[in-house]
């Protein structure tokens, strides 16, 4: 395991809108960091994994957005999970049907690297987040999160205005945001006289909400309709 201060945990979970959202992410977090197993340096700097606290508390980082100017859907989940995170992917779980959905969404077949997969994703339109910045959790499940801190998603909204809906990948995702960010969301389309996000509420892609693929893809195919230019 990977030990810093708490400083250091401090600083990673504190990373500028700009570092995670800007120009350069628009391919989240790139190429060179998609290895496996503990991360690079490059991998610490823009990509999630499990750090430590002095008091022993260990802490998740999330990873950074995949967006970019053609996004007109944000899908928000919780925070990556332990294959995950070990992976350094989104939704590296072989049974996760995440990115199984988004192929047949986007008319493709299903790449198997993962950089391709990205590339799908944004040629479709829809950019990729979690809620949770970082926070505390044994294993994977989303009931385990704890001491979560939110992701920057109202910035990244704003970089992003050709955003024109959220979907959440399970409700515990919308439960997150309802708790940590849609109240300063709001506010923030008050005060530019914005109209507001459509909510998509979405099944959760996970192999641990058993439901057939056929029935989990009907339920997705609403984005369909804020995809279209």
């Amino acid at each position: 395991m990977e030990r810093l201060s708490a400083v250091a945990v401090m600083v990673l979970c504190g990373a500028s809108p700009a570092s995670r959202f800007g120009a350069v992410v628009s391919d989240s977090y790139g190429e060179d960091c998609n290895g496996v197993g503990m991360p690079s340096a490059c991998q610490r700097e823009a990509a999630g994994f499990r750090v430590e606290f002095n008091d022993g508390t260990d802490m998740l980082q999330s990873f950074d957005p995949v967006a970019d100017s053609r996004s007109r859907v944000l899908v928000l989940g919780t925070m990556p999970g332990v294959m995950s995170l070990q992976k350094q992917q989104y939704y590296g779980h072989p049974r996760n049907a995440f990115w199984s959905l988004v192929a047949a969404l986007a008319g493709e077949p299903l790449p198997e690297e993962y950089g391709l997969r990205k590339a799908m994703l944004l040629r479709a339109g829809i950019a990729l987040w979690d809620v949770c910045r970082c926070c505390e959790r044994e294993g994977s499940l989303d009931s385990n999160i704890c001491r979560e801190e939110p992701n920057e998603i109202v910035g990244l909204l704003a970089h992003h205005p050709a955003i024109r809906a959220i979907a959440f990948n399970g409700q515990p995702a919308y439960r997150l945001f309802k708790r940590h960010v849609e109240k300063e969301l709001k506010a923030w389309c008050i005060k530019r006289g914005h109209p507001g996000y459509p909510y998509l509420h979405l099944p959760s892609t996970s192999p641990a909400h058993a439901v057939p693929f056929e029935r989990k893809l009907e339920r997705w195919r609403p984005l369909e309709e804020y995809l279209r230019y």
